[in-house]
Protein backbone atom coordinates (compact mmCIF):
# COMPACT_ATOMS: atom_id res chain seq x y z
CA UNK A 1 0.00 0.00 0.00
CA UNK A 2 1.48 3.53 -0.98
CA UNK A 3 2.36 5.97 1.59
CA UNK A 4 0.68 9.66 1.00
CA UNK A 5 1.98 13.09 2.23
CA UNK A 6 -0.22 16.03 3.38
CA UNK A 7 0.96 19.40 1.92
CA UNK A 8 0.11 22.01 4.56
CA UNK A 9 0.26 25.86 3.61
CA UNK A 10 1.27 26.64 7.29
CA UNK A 11 4.44 28.84 7.69
CA UNK A 12 6.98 27.07 9.58
CA UNK A 13 11.04 27.78 10.25
CA UNK A 14 12.91 25.75 7.98
CA UNK A 15 14.97 22.78 9.60
CA UNK A 16 18.30 22.72 8.67
CA UNK A 17 18.18 19.53 7.22
CA UNK A 18 14.06 19.50 5.56
CA UNK A 19 12.78 17.03 3.91
CA UNK A 20 10.86 18.35 1.32
CA UNK A 21 8.71 18.44 -1.85
CA UNK A 22 9.61 20.70 -4.43
CA UNK A 23 6.63 22.29 -6.32
CA UNK A 24 6.59 24.00 -10.07
CA UNK A 25 4.27 26.94 -10.46
CA UNK A 26 1.75 24.53 -11.92
CA UNK A 27 1.88 22.00 -8.82
CA UNK A 28 4.10 19.61 -10.52
CA UNK A 29 6.49 18.17 -8.14
CA UNK A 30 10.11 19.33 -9.03
CA UNK A 31 11.79 17.11 -6.43
CA UNK A 32 11.53 15.34 -3.42
CA UNK A 33 14.02 14.57 -0.93
CA UNK A 34 15.54 10.86 -0.26
CA UNK A 35 14.16 10.20 3.34
CA UNK A 36 9.92 9.91 4.52
CA UNK A 37 8.77 8.88 7.71
CA UNK A 38 5.39 7.88 7.34
CA UNK A 39 3.73 10.80 9.43
CA UNK A 40 5.74 13.38 8.39
CA UNK A 41 3.82 16.79 7.07
CA UNK A 42 5.46 19.63 4.41
CA UNK A 43 5.04 23.10 4.78
CA UNK A 44 4.90 25.18 1.39
CA UNK A 45 7.29 27.81 0.97
CA UNK A 46 7.10 29.89 -2.34
CA UNK A 47 10.74 30.59 -2.99
CA UNK A 48 10.93 34.80 -3.98
CA UNK A 49 11.79 38.17 -3.01
CA UNK A 50 10.58 39.82 0.18
CA UNK A 51 9.39 42.95 -2.18
CA UNK A 52 8.03 40.74 -4.91
CA UNK A 53 6.00 38.59 -2.79
CA UNK A 54 4.69 41.92 -1.21
CA UNK A 55 3.98 43.27 -4.53
CA UNK A 56 1.84 39.98 -4.76
CA UNK A 57 -0.05 39.91 -1.93
CA UNK A 58 -0.61 43.92 -2.58
CA UNK A 59 -2.25 43.19 -5.95
CA UNK A 60 -4.26 40.42 -4.46
CA UNK A 61 -5.35 42.67 -1.13
CA UNK A 62 -6.20 45.39 -3.61
CA UNK A 63 -9.48 46.49 -3.06
CA UNK A 64 -9.10 45.11 0.86
CA UNK A 65 -8.88 48.83 1.89
CA UNK A 66 -11.86 50.00 0.27
CA UNK A 67 -14.13 47.15 1.63
CA UNK A 68 -13.38 48.58 5.14
CA UNK A 69 -16.07 51.96 5.89
CA UNK A 70 -13.02 54.17 6.44
CA UNK A 71 -11.06 53.61 3.62
CA UNK A 72 -14.35 53.24 1.25
CA UNK A 73 -15.43 56.69 2.79
CA UNK A 74 -11.50 58.51 2.48
CA UNK A 75 -11.22 57.11 -1.33
CA UNK A 76 -14.98 58.57 -2.04
CA UNK A 77 -14.07 61.60 -1.24
CA UNK A 78 -10.54 61.92 -2.84
CA UNK A 79 -12.35 60.52 -6.16
CA UNK A 80 -15.06 63.52 -5.60
CA UNK A 81 -12.43 66.00 -5.11
CA UNK A 82 -10.57 64.72 -8.48
CA UNK A 83 -13.88 64.79 -10.80
CA UNK A 84 -14.55 68.24 -9.47
CA UNK A 85 -11.35 69.51 -10.17
CA UNK A 86 -11.37 67.52 -13.73
CA UNK A 87 -14.54 69.86 -14.59
CA UNK A 88 -13.63 71.15 -18.45
CA UNK A 89 -13.92 75.01 -17.08
CA UNK A 90 -11.46 74.18 -14.11
CA UNK A 91 -9.29 71.48 -15.75
CA UNK A 92 -7.19 74.11 -17.25
CA UNK A 93 -6.16 75.54 -14.21
CA UNK A 94 -4.05 72.07 -13.73
CA UNK A 95 -5.04 71.90 -10.08
CA UNK A 96 -6.16 67.86 -9.98
CA UNK A 97 -2.46 66.75 -10.99
CA UNK A 98 -1.02 68.30 -8.05
CA UNK A 99 -3.66 67.02 -5.59
CA UNK A 100 -3.80 63.48 -6.68
CA UNK A 101 -0.09 63.11 -7.10
CA UNK A 102 0.17 64.61 -3.43
CA UNK A 103 -2.24 61.70 -2.49
CA UNK A 104 -0.49 59.49 -4.10
CA UNK A 105 2.25 60.52 -1.54
CA UNK A 106 0.32 60.26 1.31
CA UNK A 107 -0.57 56.80 0.37
CA UNK A 108 3.41 55.53 -0.20
CA UNK A 109 3.72 56.85 3.55
CA UNK A 110 0.63 54.70 4.75
CA UNK A 111 1.71 51.86 2.79
CA UNK A 112 5.48 52.05 3.77
CA UNK A 113 4.53 52.63 7.73
CA UNK A 114 2.34 49.60 7.44
CA UNK A 115 -0.76 52.08 8.49
CA UNK A 116 -4.15 50.06 9.53
CA UNK A 117 -5.71 52.27 6.84
CA UNK A 118 -3.47 52.85 4.06
CA UNK A 119 -6.14 54.80 2.01
CA UNK A 120 -5.66 58.69 2.99
CA UNK A 121 -8.11 61.14 4.17
CA UNK A 122 -8.65 64.47 2.24
CA UNK A 123 -9.99 66.37 4.90
CA UNK A 124 -9.91 70.63 4.61
CA UNK A 125 -6.49 70.81 5.78
CA UNK A 126 -4.81 67.83 3.84
CA UNK A 127 -6.43 68.86 0.59
CA UNK A 128 -4.01 71.56 0.65
CA UNK A 129 -1.14 69.90 2.23
CA UNK A 130 -1.61 67.29 -0.61
CA UNK A 131 -1.88 69.82 -3.53
CA UNK A 132 1.51 71.74 -2.43
CA UNK A 133 3.56 68.77 -1.96
CA UNK A 134 2.05 67.88 -5.31
CA UNK A 135 2.88 70.41 -6.80
CA UNK A 136 6.75 70.59 -5.67
CA UNK A 137 6.81 67.24 -6.95
CA UNK A 138 5.86 67.83 -10.65
CA UNK A 139 8.49 71.02 -10.30
CA UNK A 140 11.38 69.11 -8.86
CA UNK A 141 10.88 65.91 -11.29
CA UNK A 142 10.66 69.08 -14.07
CA UNK A 143 13.76 69.76 -13.30
CA UNK A 144 15.45 66.65 -12.95
CA UNK A 145 14.50 65.97 -16.21
CA UNK A 146 15.19 69.74 -17.61
CA UNK A 147 18.44 68.74 -19.90
CA UNK A 148 16.35 65.68 -21.90
CA UNK A 149 13.44 68.28 -22.34
CA UNK A 150 16.21 70.79 -23.34
CA UNK A 151 17.41 68.45 -25.97
CA UNK A 152 14.21 67.61 -27.04
CA UNK A 153 13.58 70.78 -27.98
CA UNK A 154 16.63 71.83 -29.52
CA UNK A 155 15.71 68.95 -31.53
CA UNK A 156 12.65 70.04 -33.00
CA UNK A 157 14.49 73.52 -33.28
CA UNK A 158 16.72 71.33 -35.85
CA UNK A 159 13.37 69.98 -37.42
CA UNK A 160 12.81 73.60 -38.58
CA UNK A 161 16.15 74.13 -39.42
CA UNK A 162 16.05 70.91 -41.92
CA UNK A 163 12.69 72.46 -43.47
CA UNK A 164 14.87 75.67 -44.03
CA UNK A 165 17.45 74.22 -45.72
CA UNK A 166 15.16 72.05 -47.90
CA UNK A 167 13.69 75.57 -49.10
CA UNK A 168 16.87 76.65 -50.31
CA UNK A 169 17.85 73.27 -51.89
CA UNK A 170 14.68 73.54 -53.66
CA UNK A 171 15.24 77.07 -54.82
CA UNK A 172 18.84 76.58 -55.67
CA UNK A 173 18.10 73.60 -57.75
CA UNK A 174 15.46 75.55 -59.46
CA UNK A 175 18.26 78.10 -60.69
CA UNK A 176 20.38 75.81 -61.15
CA UNK A 177 22.95 76.42 -58.91
CA UNK A 178 22.86 73.34 -56.50
CA UNK A 179 25.65 71.00 -57.48
CA UNK A 180 24.57 68.32 -55.04
CA UNK A 181 21.22 65.38 -55.74
CA UNK A 182 18.22 65.09 -53.77
CA UNK A 183 19.40 61.76 -53.01
CA UNK A 184 22.76 62.95 -51.48
CA UNK A 185 20.79 65.93 -50.25
CA UNK A 186 18.24 63.91 -48.24
CA UNK A 187 20.88 61.03 -47.24
CA UNK A 188 23.19 63.39 -45.59
CA UNK A 189 20.14 65.64 -43.63
CA UNK A 190 17.56 62.79 -42.86
CA UNK A 191 20.22 59.79 -42.42
CA UNK A 192 22.91 61.04 -41.21
CA UNK A 193 22.04 64.31 -39.19
CA UNK A 194 18.84 62.19 -38.07
CA UNK A 195 20.77 59.61 -37.42
CA UNK A 196 23.15 60.88 -34.89
CA UNK A 197 20.14 62.89 -33.32
CA UNK A 198 18.31 59.82 -32.65
CA UNK A 199 20.99 58.00 -31.24
CA UNK A 200 22.04 61.22 -28.83
CA UNK A 201 18.22 61.17 -27.21
CA UNK A 202 18.06 57.41 -27.62
CA UNK A 203 21.49 57.18 -25.18
CA UNK A 204 20.17 60.25 -22.97
CA UNK A 205 16.78 58.84 -22.42
CA UNK A 206 18.59 55.13 -21.63
CA UNK A 207 20.14 57.22 -18.90
CA UNK A 208 17.14 58.99 -17.35
CA UNK A 209 14.78 55.58 -17.17
CA UNK A 210 17.65 53.56 -16.29
CA UNK A 211 19.45 55.48 -13.26
CA UNK A 212 17.77 59.24 -12.74
CA UNK A 213 14.35 57.98 -12.02
CA UNK A 214 15.42 55.56 -9.23
CA UNK A 215 17.19 57.75 -7.59
CA UNK A 216 14.51 60.45 -7.70
CA UNK A 217 12.11 57.65 -6.05
CA UNK A 218 14.33 57.03 -3.68
CA UNK A 219 14.06 60.50 -2.56
CA UNK A 220 10.60 60.49 -3.05
CA UNK A 221 9.86 57.73 -0.78
CA UNK A 222 12.04 59.61 2.24
CA UNK A 223 10.31 63.02 1.60
CA UNK A 224 6.67 60.93 1.68
CA UNK A 225 7.91 59.91 4.91
CA UNK A 226 8.68 62.94 6.22
CA UNK A 227 13.01 62.28 6.68
CA UNK A 228 13.24 64.58 4.16
CA UNK A 229 12.52 68.02 2.82
CA UNK A 230 12.37 69.30 -0.10
CA UNK A 231 15.95 70.53 -0.61
CA UNK A 232 16.88 66.83 -0.57
CA UNK A 233 16.09 66.35 -3.94
CA UNK A 234 18.66 68.81 -4.66
CA UNK A 235 21.32 68.02 -2.18
CA UNK A 236 24.19 66.34 -3.21
CA UNK A 237 24.60 64.23 -0.22
CA UNK A 238 21.19 62.97 -0.16
CA UNK A 239 21.95 61.76 -3.79
CA UNK A 240 24.90 60.42 -3.23
CA UNK A 241 23.11 57.90 -0.74
CA UNK A 242 20.10 57.45 -2.81
CA UNK A 243 22.84 56.56 -5.52
CA UNK A 244 24.16 53.81 -3.03
CA UNK A 245 20.80 52.35 -2.37
CA UNK A 246 19.77 51.59 -5.35
CA UNK A 247 23.26 49.73 -6.40
CA UNK A 248 22.31 47.61 -2.99
CA UNK A 249 19.46 47.15 -4.42
CA UNK A 250 18.63 47.68 -8.02
CA UNK A 251 16.83 44.66 -8.99
CA UNK A 252 14.36 45.01 -6.41
CA UNK A 253 14.08 48.43 -7.64
CA UNK A 254 13.77 47.86 -11.37
CA UNK A 255 10.92 45.17 -10.40
CA UNK A 256 8.85 47.79 -9.01
CA UNK A 257 10.05 50.59 -11.77
CA UNK A 258 8.17 47.55 -14.26
CA UNK A 259 5.00 47.13 -12.48
CA UNK A 260 4.72 51.20 -12.75
CA UNK A 261 5.75 51.37 -16.27
CA UNK A 262 3.54 48.90 -17.34
CA UNK A 263 0.16 50.69 -15.31
CA UNK A 264 1.67 53.74 -17.43
CA UNK A 265 0.97 52.62 -20.41
CA UNK A 266 -2.18 50.50 -19.99
CA UNK A 267 -3.61 53.94 -18.45
CA UNK A 268 -2.38 55.97 -21.39
CA UNK A 269 -3.87 53.51 -24.10
CA UNK A 270 -7.29 54.13 -21.75
CA UNK A 271 -7.12 57.67 -22.04
CA UNK A 272 -6.21 57.60 -25.60
CA UNK A 273 -9.71 55.45 -26.34
CA UNK A 274 -11.54 57.52 -24.33
CA UNK A 275 -10.37 60.70 -26.15
CA UNK A 276 -10.70 59.46 -29.73
CA UNK A 277 -14.31 58.22 -29.08
CA UNK A 278 -17.12 60.61 -28.27
CA UNK A 279 -17.26 60.13 -24.83
CA UNK A 280 -16.41 63.63 -23.33
CA UNK A 281 -19.41 64.01 -20.64
CA UNK A 282 -18.03 59.58 -19.70
CA UNK A 283 -14.67 60.24 -19.51
CA UNK A 284 -15.05 63.49 -17.52
CA UNK A 285 -17.07 61.54 -14.84
CA UNK A 286 -15.23 58.04 -14.88
CA UNK A 287 -11.45 58.65 -15.80
CA UNK A 288 -10.92 61.07 -12.86
CA UNK A 289 -12.20 58.21 -10.47
CA UNK A 290 -10.46 55.44 -12.66
CA UNK A 291 -6.69 57.13 -12.73
CA UNK A 292 -7.40 57.73 -9.26
CA UNK A 293 -7.65 53.59 -8.74
CA UNK A 294 -5.47 52.22 -11.54
CA UNK A 295 -3.37 54.42 -11.61
CA UNK A 296 -2.21 56.58 -8.71
CA UNK A 297 -3.68 54.24 -5.55
CA UNK A 298 -1.29 51.41 -7.25
CA UNK A 299 1.72 53.50 -7.75
CA UNK A 300 1.69 54.58 -4.59
CA UNK A 301 1.07 51.05 -3.55
CA UNK A 302 3.83 49.75 -5.23
CA UNK A 303 6.36 52.82 -3.94
CA UNK A 304 5.20 52.49 -0.13
CA UNK A 305 6.03 48.32 -0.78
CA UNK A 306 9.36 49.91 -2.13
CA UNK A 307 9.69 52.32 0.95
CA UNK A 308 8.94 49.04 3.54
CA UNK A 309 11.55 46.88 1.91
CA UNK A 310 14.19 50.01 2.09
CA UNK A 311 12.89 50.22 6.01
CA UNK A 312 13.10 46.41 6.71
CA UNK A 313 16.74 46.66 5.22
CA UNK A 314 17.76 49.24 7.36
CA UNK A 315 18.63 51.74 4.54
CA UNK A 316 15.76 53.90 5.74
CA UNK A 317 16.01 55.01 9.00
CA UNK A 318 12.63 56.20 11.12
CA UNK A 319 12.88 58.25 14.15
Amino acid sequence: MGKYYTIKGEEVPLPESPNFISLGKKGSIEKVSTRFSENDTFGEEEITSEVIRNLKLSIKDFFAPLREKEGRSNFKVAALISTLLSVPFIKWLGLNEPFVRGWRLEVVKQVALDAENPVPPSSSNTVFRYFFKGLFLIISRTIYFLPFVIITFLSGMGILGFISELFSYIMENFIGTSKVSLIEFLIEKLIIDAGKDFLIKLVLLGFYVVFVWPIYRIIMIHYALGIYREGAFFSISKIRAAVGMFKRHASVIYGVYALVISVDVIMIISSFIFTVFPLSLVSWIFLPTVFLIFRHWVKGHAYGILGKYLIANDEIQLS
